[in-house]
């Protein structure tokens, strides 16, 4: 027998607490982003970009969340006409996640005049994202495969929310280099990705492929994003791709 079914006794608590987990993290990441926004006191008016992300993040979370209630209420027909939003979501969160950073960074140059070395993280999520979602999308008739690659493709999303919740606890208990930097952007990541990972050996007896071969992708984009942040070579060509002084 297939050790990878499309279900598992246990599935439906293992995606409601994933869900559970991505909102809380939201919640705890951004919480106080969102109170200065509504207060009125944040740092600058949030550019076009930020505000589409915002709402696409958001969305996306939605989503996702709807997509559990469906499939445990047994509205598969329901289920797969609401996953064709993100062949419009997907891209829109690529476009404005980056979009809304270099808009950051240019922002803030004279107080990060080496904040640049933070944008190959967004980017390097961003493409892993991506990429997950397009998979997802053309194995969306095979349950086992599809299910993993959405988890892959939240789990790195939610990088920008973990990182705002403890990356600075990270960064005041580790000395300055790159496995510091590592940490403190994605051990939210690479927890999670250890929960899917866990879950299949505890569930199947083994690794889905879908995990086998994203994990260790996820991992190396991981440390090439921030080696290459902390090299000269982005540090000569960064300034002029984002057009800082």
């Amino acid at each position: 027998m297939d050790p990878f079914v499309a279900r598992h006794r246990f599935d439906r608590w293992f995606w409601i607490a994933f869900v559970a987990m991505a909102w809380f993290a939201v919640a705890m990441g951004f919480k106080h982003q969102i109170g200065l926004r509504f207060s009125g006191q944040a740092d600058y008016p949030a550019p076009p970009a930020l505000v589409i992300h915002v709402f696409a993040f958001f969305g996306w979370l939605t989503v996702l969340t709807l997509q559990v209630a469906l499939v445990e209420t047994r509205r598969v027909a329901w289920h797969r006409l609401l996953g064709l939003s993100a062949l419009v979501l997907a891209p829109v969160m690529a476009w404005s996640a980056i979009a809304a950073e270099a808009y950051s960074q240019r922002f803030y140059v004279d107080i990060y005049p080496d904040g640049y070395t933070f944008f190959p993280v967004p980017v390097a999520s961003v493409t892993c994202f991506s990429l997950s979602v397009i998979a997802a999308l053309l194995l969306r008739r095979r349950p086992a495969w599809h299910k993993r690659l959405i988890y892959l493709a939240t789990s790195v999303v939610l990088v920008a929310a973990y990182y705002r919740w403890w990356g600075e606890a990270f960064y005041a208990a580790m000395p300055p280099g790159v496995l510091t930097e590592w940490v403190a952007n994605y051990a939210g990541v690479v927890v999670l990705l250890l929960v899917g990972a866990g879950y299949d050996l505890a569930t199947r007896g083994s690794l889905h492929p879908a995990f086998r071969l994203g994990i260790p992708l996820f991992l190396a984009a991981q440390l090439a994003a921030v080696t290459l942040g902390a090299s000269d070579w982005w540090a000569g060509v960064a300034p002029g791709l984002l057009g800082l002084p």
